[in-house]
């Protein structure tokens, strides 16, 4: 699908330095492309160079960044520190998460063996991440995730719909679903070292790096970039010239860094197929974004997050964090214990509860589950330490819940609600794995254009519409645009929607 839209005075800044196929007029009209800049599974991207270590789109490439970042030396402890979480039994939240050991049979050790490293410790394993088996299946631009003071929704604007805006967690802020800036998200699947299929049974991980900020020079000749690579933004066509990236900790990010980083994306959409000057302009933009930065010594990653049901039954989605040694593993964001679900209980009487008490803010995506639920006099773990998915139809419900728009929104929310029967999809994946030369199969949920009436697995006489694609393309378009309601349009699409973070 393809939406034209028209921008206004901001765009007019950057015609100068666009790639040299896009002139003033095509940027005043030329239409979004949402499979060249938002969601990217095209082979000509999946397979290419760039997916191919130490390409910029490659699961090494991404570590090296992080490792540099860090100061982390020693890639094989780093790796390792992600890997070796489901050998042993993790206590995440005061919630168990049961290991699933077959990681190393299925992962580690044939590593080892393709880095011609068969049978060494773990200790005296040197890591090639030109072996990795992990494979990309999508570029994924969540620019819509970005929440900014600018243009987020104020307390009068609660108040105006009825909210208290005490009831508002991150009022002012980066709400649960978004970070402050939007991410870009690498997806991968988890292959067999010896045959490059995909690991029976699936397992994916996706990385999410949080965009950067920019520093807007009053310089009239292009600045040189900032980068240890000395490279300056005018061997870079999609790059304005009269701007110079900086470290993200110098100031907050905000109203223009997104759309500039938006104009980036949109730029990928001016070429009329994904050629190599296509490939060589995203390449700029990933390493722009991603590049480690002396000045910062710290990551932008957010998080990582897999999903698998190839090391162990049911399905598991598990999310990730950089601490001090390395990888940890933290509370899946917005997603309760699996205790929460059963029935009769006390702990599914307060989740009804909390439903009731915060349907208005659940219903717009502003709700926050926190680690722990108050239940009676007693504060007990809520939030879960891995996400299970038991089969197809699952779905968070409690009898009590007076809402069902408010239930499903909540459910919606969650990890394992958003990978089973809210969204109507079976077998928990919206991006599937690949086999090399095949590309990744989308979600109805994830597909342009399809709007659905999916069934409410708690209330099967309802149907509801599903058009999570269009409302990503309506706040990226808004992003881009310019005029004098634009900041308002994005803080109302940002109302309409619900916001999931998947």
């Amino acid at each position: 699908m393809k939406i034209a839209i028209r921008f206004c005075s901001l765009s007019l800044l950057f015609i100068h330095t666009l790639s040299p196929l896009v002139t003033a007029k095509d940027l005043l009209t030329h239409e979004v492309k949402p499979e060249q800049e938002l969601l990217i599974t095209d082979l000509k991207v999946t397979d290419s160079h760039l997916a191919e270590y130490p390409g910029v789109l490659s699961f090494g490439y991404v570590m090296d960044q992080i490792a540099k970042s860090n100061e982390i030396e020693d890639k094989t402890r780093l790796i390792l520190s992600l890997l070796k979480h489901w050998e042993e039994d993790q206590v995440v939240n005061q919630f168990t998460v049961p290991a699933r050991q077959s990681i190393r049979e299925l992962v580690i050790d044939p590593w080892k063996k393709a880095d011609g490293q068969a049978g060494v410790t773990d200790e005296e394993w040197q890591v090639d991440y030109a072996n990795a088996p992990f494979r990309l299946t999508a570029v994924v631009n969540r620019l819509d995730l970005a929440s900014i003071p600018e243009l987020e929704m104020t307390a009068d604007d609660f108040e105006d719909m009825g909210i208290d805006p005490d009831d508002v967690p991150g009022l002012g802020g980066a709400s649960y679903a978004s970070s402050s800036t939007g991410e870009l998200r690498f997806t991968y699947c988890v292959c067999d070292q010896e045959t490059g299929e995909p690991l029976a049974g699936d397992f994916t991980l996706i990385t999410e790096m949080e965009y950067r900020a920019y520093d807007i020079s009053d310089q009239p000749e292009p600045a040189p970039s900032t980068y240890t690579t000395g490279r300056s933004n005018t061997n870079c066509p999609n790059m304005p010239a009269n701007t110079t990236q900086t470290s993200s900790s110098q100031r907050p990010f905000g109203e223009k860094d997104l759309q500039r980083w938006a104009m980036r994306w949109h730029q990928l959409g001016a070429y009329e197929t994904i050629d190599n000057d296509y490939l060589a302009a995203l390449e700029n933009l990933v390493h722009d974004n991603i590049q480690y930065l002396a000045e910062d010594r710290k990551t932008n990653l957010g998080q990582i997050r897999t999903n698998e049901a190839a090391l162990a039954q049911p399905r598991e989605m598990r999310e990730f964090v950089l601490g001090s040694l390395g990888f940890e593993q933290v509370p899946v964001d917005q997603t309760p214990d699996l205790s929460f679900t059963e029935k009769h209980t006390k702990e599914n009487r307060a989740l009804a509860d909390y439903i009731n008490d915060n349907s208005k803010v659940i219903k717009l995506s502003r709700h926050l589950v926190d680690e722990t639920l108050k239940i009676r006099r007693d504060k007990v773990p809520f939030l879960a330490g891995s996400a299970l998915i038991p089969d197809d139809d699952f779905h968070w419900d409690a009898r009590q819940v007076h809402d069902r728009l408010a239930r499903r929104a909540f459910s919606m929310n969650t990890c394992n609600g958003c990978h089973a029967a809210e969204t109507g999809i079976s077998g928990g994946m919206h991006i599937s794995t690949r086999k090399k030369g095949e590309p990744a199969v989308l979600s109805s949920f994830l597909t342009v254009g399809d709007t659905q009436r999916v069934r409410d697995p708690a209330r099967r006489a309802h149907r509801d519409k599903m058009n999570e694609m269009e409302k990503r393309i309506a706040i990226y378009t808004s992003i881009l645009s310019d005029d004098a309601n634009s900041s308002r349009a994005l803080r109302g699409l940002k109302a309409e929607r619900n916001a999931w973070a998947h």
